[in-house]
C-alpha cells in the first residue's frame, strides 16, 4: 500500500510500499510540551530528481537551500485518500543516500509559535496609560483590559474621613484581565481557541497585578537618538543577507559608547526601549522589491554583517518602500552593546540575493526606561508566554486538543472529557490485552501545586493531590508557580479583612527636624518587584475618596473594585478541579492493548471522546497510539475511568432540575450550589429570539419559581443567581416551553 507525501505543496517520491509509522497522542493531562506533539518514525525519501528539486538541491555541491532550517508544510494522505496529517511539520536531515524524514503534527504548532517568546512580545499599547486618580476611577466605570483592584499592596492604605473612605492612589496599581490577555495570545499568532471554561466567571473574573509597586513621579531617559538627516547604512557587499545601519551624527545622554558607528554601548544595567521608524528599499537582482526583517544583534562589536546573529527579531515580512514604526523593550546588562541590523525575510525564499538600496527619513531612539513607569511590556519581558499558558492551563486542569485543518484549539477540563454521552464503542476493534501499569504517570503519594511565597517556608495557600499507593514515592512538586501568594495574615481594608498582596517592603526610619531637632520613627516604602499575583475583582457599592498626595489630587466614586482571593488557592484549585483527577489516581489503570484499527480510525480518531471496550470492562481515555502501521494490530494506551462522569462532574451553581408547564403557568424547580445569594432570578425569552427578560425571583430556600405566560407560543426560560459578597453571577442550563401545555420535563 502506498502513502501519498506532499512536502511545501509538491508531491514527494516515496517507496513502493513505503511504511510509515504514526505515533498518536495528545498532551497528558495539565501540561504543555513540544514532545507531546503526534509524528511518525523516521522514514526514507529517495534522493530523485523530484525530491531534489523540492529540497531546493539540498546536499547538491554548491547548493543554497534552506530546507533544514525552516518549517516544512507537510501533509500525509492514504492510497484511499485517507488524510493523516494535514499541514504538519516535516524535519528533514541527509542519510547519505536518501533524506531522513520525521513527521511531527497537533500541538508542535502552538509550541513553536511561542517558543522563546515574551509577554512583552505582544502589542500591549492598550495596557498603556498615566497613572491618576482619573485612569484609576477610569479602570472601574470603563470596559478596560486593566483594572485598579483596591488592595492592601503593603503600601500607604489611606485612612477613613468624615464621608467616603480615603484610599491613597500612590499606592495601588493595575492588573490585567487574565482572558484579555489570553485572547491576545493567540490572535497574535493567529490561533483560535474554544472552550467551555473561558464562558465561566472563573475565567473572566481573573486578574494578574503588575508585578512591582510603582510611584507617579518616575520617568525614563534617553540615552541615544539619531539625526535622521545624517543617516548610514552599509553598502559593501551587494546581494547578501544582512546589512548594519550605521549612524553619521547622533545626541547621547547616558550612552558609554559608540563603537564603528553602529554598536549602542550601554553603561547601566537595566530595561531599554528602541524606538524605530523610516522607510527601507530592499530589492533582488531582478529589481524586485523585497520583505525584509529588522533585528538586534548584541555584542556584535568587529563582526562581518554576515556573523551577525539575531538576537531580537524587532519586526519581519516588513514591505519594501513602506513606512514603518516600531518599538521593542529588552533587558540590557551594564557594558552590553546593540547593533540594528536589517536582513532578509525570513518567509523569502533563498533563491534570489537581497540588497538595500535606500534608507530615508530613519530615526532610531534608544530609551531607558525606569522601572517604576507603567509599561506592561517591560516587566512581562520576564514571562514566558509558554508559562503564562501553563499557569492558566494549571488552575483549570486543561487538555488540548488541535482541530486537524485549521489553527483552531479545543480547551477541555476532565469533567468534560468524562462526558458518558461523548463514548464510543470500540469492543468489535479489540484484538488483545498486552500489559497493565499500576502507575500513571510520574506522581507520587502526595503531589503538591505550589505558589511562590515572600516569606521562606510557607505553604499555607499551596495544594496537594493525595494518592493511595503505598509503592510511590513520599511527594513532589508537581508545579511550582510563577505567581506570588497573598499573605498569611489578612488586614481590614474597605471595613472587612482582605488580602495582602505585597508590592512594598515596610522600612522604620529616623528623621530628625532640622528647626525643632526633634527626631521621629516615619514609615518608607521600599518598592519589591517581580510580584505576579492572580486574584478576583469584587464591586462594592461604597462610596470611596482617591487621592495622591505626590499628584496633589482628589475624586470620589461611587463604588470600587476590592480585591478576593475566591477559589484561588491550590486546596480550592484541587477541590474544584482537579477530583477527576484524584478519582483517576486512586486505583490507576493503564492498560496496554492491540486494537485493530483502520485508516479512517487512524485518520478521524478524536482524543476527546472515551472508549468503551468490553473485553477490558470499562470505559477509557486514549492516552496514545503507538506506531500506528495499516493493516497490522497497533499498541494503544488506555487509561481507565472508574468512576461514571456524575460521580466526577462538578455540580453547577445553579442548576434547573425539572419544569412543569399547566396550561399558562410553568413551576421551574431547582438546585442551588451556593452560599451567599439573596434571590433567585427567573428570565425568559421567546424561543426565537434572545431577548431576556426577568419575570420574578424567588428565595434561595424555595424549591420553586413561577412563570405566567400572556400569551400562547414557544419560550425559553433560566435562572440567574448572584454571590452577595462578590457580586458574581451564574445561570442555568436553558429549557425550552410550550404555552398553553401541560407537560413536565426532567433535566
Amino acid at each position: 500500500m502506498s502513502l501519498l507525501l506532499y512536502i511545501n505543496g509538491e508531491k514527494a517520491d516515496t517507496e513502493p510500499g513505503q511504511v510509515i509509522a504514526q505515533t498518536r497522542q495528545v498532551n497528558d493531562l495539565n501540561s504543555l510540551e513540544d514532545r507531546q506533539a503526534s509524528y511518525t518514525n523516521k522514514f526514507k525519501l529517495p534522493k530523485t530528481a523530484n525530491n531534489l528539486r523540492i529540497m531546493n538541491f539540498l546536499t547538491v555541491t554548491g547548493n543554497d537551500s534552506d530546507i533544514p532550517y525552516r518549517k516544512n508544510d507537510c501533509s500525509l494522505y492514504s492510497e484511499s485518500g485517507e488524510c493523516f496529517v494535514y499541514n504538519g511539520w516535516a524535519q528533514i536531515t541527509d542519510s547519505g543516500d536518501d533524506f531522513d524524514v520525521v513527521i511531527y503534527d497537533g500541538i508542535i504548532d502552538l509550541y513553536k509559535a511561542i517558543e522563546n517568546k515574551n509577554l512583552s512580545d505582544l502589542d500591549l499599547s492598550e495596557l498603556e496609560h498615566l497613572k491618576s486618580v482619573y485612569a484609576i476611577r477610569d479602570s472601574w466605570t470603563q470596559n478596560k483590559p486593566y483594572r485598579y483592584i483596591a488592595a492592601d499592596y503593603n503600601g500607604s492604605t489611606g485612612q477613613p474621613n468624615h464621608t467616603n473612605v480615603l484610599l491613597d492612589a500612590d499606592y495601588l496599581i493595575p492588573s490585567v484581565n487574565i482572558a484579555w490577555l489570553w485572547d491576545k495570545i493567540f490572535t497574535t499568532y493567529g490561533i483560535t481557541y474554544e472552550g467551555a471554561v473561558f464562558n465561566t466567571e472563573d475565567f473572566k473574573n481573573l486578574w494578574m497585578t503588575y508585578p512591582k509597586g510603582v510611584s507617579p513621579q518616575d520617568t525614563e531617559e534617553d540615552v541615544f537618538e539619531n539625526d535622521p538627516d545624517e543617516m548610514g547604512y552599509e553598502t559593501n557587499g551587494a546581494y547578501t543577507r544582512t546589512y548594519y545601519v550605521g549612524y553619521n551624527a547622533w545626541q547621547t545622554n547616558n550612552l558609554q559608547s559608540l563603537v564603528q558607528n553602529r554598536h549602542l554601548k550601554v553603561t547601566e544595567a537595566g530595561y531599554y526601549r528602541i524606538e524605530v521608524a523610516g522607510k527601507i528599499t530592499a530589492q533582488n537582482f531582478y529589481n524586485q522589491l523585497k520583505r525584509f526583517r529588522l533585528f538586534l544583534g548584541k555584542n556584535s562589536a568587529f563582526l562581518s554583517s554576515q556573523a551577525v546573529l539575531p538576537w531580537r527579531i524587532i519586526a519581519d515580512g516588513l514591505q519594501s518602500g513602506s513606512p514603518f514604526e516600531l518599538k521593542s523593550v529588552f533587558r540590557l546588562d551594564a557594558g552590553d552593546s546593540i547593533c540594528l541590523m536589517i536582513g532578509k525575510s525570513a518567509n523569502e525564499g533563498s533563491t534570489h540575493g537581497f540588497a538595500v538600496s535606500a534608507v530615508q527619513d530613519f530615526s532610531l531612539k534608544l530609551v531607558k526606561i525606569n522601572q517604576d513607569e507603567y509599561d506592561f511590556a517591560i516587566p512581562f519581558a520576564s514571562f514566558s508566554i509558554r508559562d503564562f499558558l501553563k499557569e492558566v492551563i494549571q488552575r483549570f486542569a486543561l487538555t488540548l486538543f488541535k482541530d486537524k485543518y485549521s489553527q483552531k484549539y479545543t480547551f477541555y477540563t476532565l469533567q468534560e472529557q468524562l462526558n458518558g454521552g461523548n463514548a464510543v464503542d470500540w469492543s468489535k476493534k479489540f484484538s488483545k490485552k498486552k500489559s497493565e501499569k499500576y502507575v500513571y504517570g510520574s506522581y507520587a503519594k502526595t503531589n503538591w501545586y505550589r505558589y511562590k511565597y515572600n516569606a521562606a517556608d510557607e505553604d499555607f495557600n499551596d495544594g496537594a493531590i493525595e494518592v493511595n499507593n503505598e509503592l510511590l514515592a513520599e511527594s513532589k512538586n508537581v508545579f511550582t508557580s510563577k505567581v506570588y501568594s497573598p499573605e498569611r495574615i489578612r488586614t481590614r481594608y474597605l471595613s472587612a479583612m482582605r488580602n495582602v498582596y505585597k508590592m512594598w517592603e515596610k522600612e522604620q526610619e529616623e528623621v530628625t527636624d532640622e528647626e525643632t531637632g526633634e527626631t521621629q520613627l516615619v514609615t518608607k516604602y521600599k518598592s519589591l518587584s517581580g510580584r505576579y499575583y492572580f486574584l478576583r475583582a469584587m464591586r462594592l457599592n461604597k462610596h470611596v475618596a482617591l487621592k495622591s498626595r505626590l499628584l496633589q489630587d482628589e475624586i470620589t466614586s461611587a463604588f470600587v473594585y476590592a480585591e478576593s482571593f475566591r477559589k484561588l488557592s491550590f486546596s480550592d484549585i484541587m477541590q474544584t478541579y482537579y477530583k477527576p483527577i484524584h478519582t483517576l489516581l486512586q486505583k490507576a489503570l493503564l492498560v496496554t492493548a492491540e486494537l485493530y484499527l483502520t485508516d479512517a480510525d487512524i485518520a478521524n480518531f478524536d482524543f476527546k471522546k472515551l472508549y468503551y471496550i468490553e473485553q477490558l470492562s470499562g470505559y477509557f481515555i486514549m492516552n496514545k497510539i503507538n506506531n500506528y502501521i495499516p493493516g497490522k494490530p497497533v499498541a494503544c494506551e488506555l487509561v481507565k475511568v472508574h468512576l461514571s462522569p456524575q460521580d466526577v462532574a462538578v455540580p453547577p451553581q445553579i442548576k434547573i432540575d425539572k419544569v412543569i408547564v399547566t396550561g399558562y403557568t410553568a413551576a421551574v424547580y431547582f438546585t442551588l450550589n451556593m452560599a451567599g445569594a439573596s434571590l433567585v432570578l427567573l428570565e425568559y425569552s421567546p424561543a426565537n429570539q434572545d431577548n431576556w427578560q426577568q419575570v420574578n425571583s424567588a428565595s434561595p430556600n424555595s424549591p420553586s419559581v413561577y412563570f405566567s405566560a400572556n400569551g400562547s407560543g414557544s419560550y425559553k426560560l433560566r435562572l440567574q443567581v448572584s454571590e452577595d459578597f462578590t457580586g458574581e453571577t451564574y445561570t442555568s442550563q436553558i429549557v425550552n416551553i410550550t404555552i398553553p401545555s401541560n407537560t413536565i420535563i426532567y433535566l
